[in-house]
């Protein structure tokens, strides 16, 4: 149990945290979740300091959490609101994207901390996987069949690896935000999928995250003709409607 002095030489963190107010920072969007956690942190040592013996750390754990991951707390619909602007949504998938492809394994807690942010921030995260988990299961599975007939060599995994799931996820988000605008004539979403898609697994491949065994003819032939028809369905799935349930908090 701390002394009466150790308390109080502990009041200008508790002032600190108090004084801090993320409404006064709410334009510098990039830096309010790291400026929170800090401000959460200090006052977590606080009361850790503060009541000594009497201090119960998974309460202030639990109460400390909420206020930023409640979807009806203020600041958590501020971002949930920017979740869905699709230049928000792109800028964060590619940073998904680059986090996967580039540092696969080795990114691989930056990628799921990436992609947890979104359903952490996301203001109805069951809906959001409800609409999501179709999609994720088939491009999974697409992935993997290509895998298995030896289109696709993912060295190291006897099918897909983990990093290439945690994109599946990022990827499926985009479809109702930033990829929005392709899927709503099922002609251009056809396009886009034919033409943009095998482009970007060649990116991959130039990157070292995917061997293509077949020859590039024979590859680029396949890759065309499944996303031409995957593509515009993932739209489909995506923009289906979806039963409204309310947030528990």
């Amino acid at each position: 149990m701390l002394t009466a002095d150790a308390v109080a030489s502990t009041r200008p963190i508790e002032n600190a945290v108090l004084l801090w107010d993320a409404r006064a920072i709410t334009e510098s969007a990039f830096y309010v979740p790291l400026l929170r956690t800090w401000a959460l942190g200090l006052d977590f040592v606080y009361e850790c300091s503060a009541y000594g013996d009497n201090f119960d750390p998974r309460l202030c754990r639990r109460r400390k959490v909420s206020m930023i991951l409640l979807p009806n707390h203020p600041w958590a619909q501020r971002w949930s609101r920017r979740l869905e602007n699709p230049l928000y949504n792109g800028a964060w998938f590619q940073l998904t994207w680059f986090s996967c492809v580039l540092g696969r394994e080795a990114w691989l807690p930056l990628s799921l901390a990436l992609v947890a942010i979104h359903f952490l921030l996301i203001q109805n995260p069951t809906q959001e996987l409800r609409r999501l988990a179709p999609i994720i299961a088939l491009g999974i599975g697409v992935d993997s069949a290509l895998s298995m007939l030896g289109v696709f060599d993912f060295e190291g995994s006897l099918i897909v690896p983990a990093w290439l799931c945690l994109l599946w996820i990022a990827f499926a988000t985009t479809l109702n935000r930033a990829l929005a605008a392709f899927g709503r004539w099922w002609f251009l979403a056809a396009v886009v999928g034919g033409l943009g898609v095998p482009f970007n697994y060649g990116v991959g491949a130039k990157f070292g995250a995917v061997s293509l065994p077949l020859s590039p003819w024979l590859t680029a032939v396949v890759l065309i003709a499944i996303w031409a028809i995957l593509l515009p369905g993932f739209y489909r799935l995506a923009k289906r409607k979806m039963p409204v349930t309310e947030v528990v908090t």
